[in-house]
């Protein structure tokens, strides 16, 4: 409960419990025992911070040294926050992990292809063009033709499109048809609206509708169960229309079949979309268990 009243009095975010750091502090204040002086306010913000600055400085000199010896991947992901400005991050991999590189507001870059080519080719002039075998963009128009420029300019630097963007892409072809919208309206109908797709995340509209098909049988039996038949609710029109769609057993199949049809992406962007291991050698070995290429790799 101590733990539990710490969050709660001070509205720490719950998710927070999650952090990599959470159980090492447990530890650590654990092997000291009984007393522990916390840090000060001051030293949080002051020397702990100054520290906190070198050891990153530190690790990310290391990381530089690793990008000489085995060379690296740049990744840029543009995004919109609360405030709707237009921001890339731009990160580089490597086998020791990832590093930060920097984040811009890209507002009055992303539309012109040679200024973001300019951004680009100065995050790649301070990792070293030659320390870059690979770049990863999205797959708009304008990263793609400025991540084939990087190429063009530093014959080094191979470029491709997030795997998980593309099948987003996909998704969202496959939602906006006008079956899948009809579909997804009707599943809608009767209850509170379970259907609410992200911007960036069209894989929502399919996880809601599986998700939906997995209580198919307790729906049905909740429209003929007896105190829902003669309650109030049920000679409603809205009522009706619910128990119209939670019966048709044709919804049901259409739910099915789509749940079916886009399974194998789902899949897939749940292996790509992983930040637990780096994924394309997955995604080989997938292409070759399905005969689309040779296992050379």
């Amino acid at each position: 409960m101590a733990v539990a009243r710490l969050f709660y009095d001070s509205c720490i975010p719950i998710n927070v419990i999650n952090s990599i750091y959470f159980q090492p502090i447990v530890d650590a204040i654990t092997a000291i025992g009984l007393g522990y002086k916390i840090s000060t306010y001051h030293n949080l913000c002051v020397n702990l911070l100054r520290d906190a600055r070198k050891e990153k400085q530190l690790l990310i000199d290391g990381y530089k040294k690793t990008w000489d010896d085995v060379e690296c991947t740049l990744m840029a992901g543009g995004w919109t926050d609360n405030s709707h400005r237009s921001l890339i991050n731009f990160l580089v991999y490597c086998l020791k992990g990832v590093c930060f590189v920097k984040s811009v507001d890209a507002l009055d870059v992303v539309k012109d292809v040679a200024t973001l080519f300019s951004l680009f080719e100065e995050i790649a002039l301070w990792v070293g063009p030659n320390n870059i075998v690979h770049l990863v963009t999205d797959n708009r128009a304008n990263y793609k033709a400025t991540g084939r420029m990087l190429s063009k300019k530093y014959s080094s630097i191979t470029w491709c499109p997030c795997a998980a963007h593309c099948i987003n892409l996909m998704l969202k072809d496959i939602a906006e048809m006008s079956h899948i919208v009809n579909l997804s309206k009707r599943a809608s109908e009767g209850w509170t609206e379970i259907i609410r797709p992200s911007a960036t995340n069209f894989a929502t509209t399919f996880i809601a509708l599986s998700s939906l098909h997995q209580h198919k049988h307790d729906l049905q039996s909740t429209v003929k169960d007896k105190t829902f038949v003669e309650s109030r609710y049920a000679k409603t029109n809205q009522g009706k229309a619910f128990i119209s769609i939670v019966v048709d057993n044709r919804f049901w199949d259409d739910i099915d079949i789509i749940s079916k049809v886009v399974s194998p992406l789902m899949h897939m962007l749940q292996i790509v979309d992983s930040d637990e291991r780096p994924s394309i050698r997955y995604v080989y070995d997938g292409m070759y268990r399905q005969g689309w290429g040779s296992k050379s790799y």
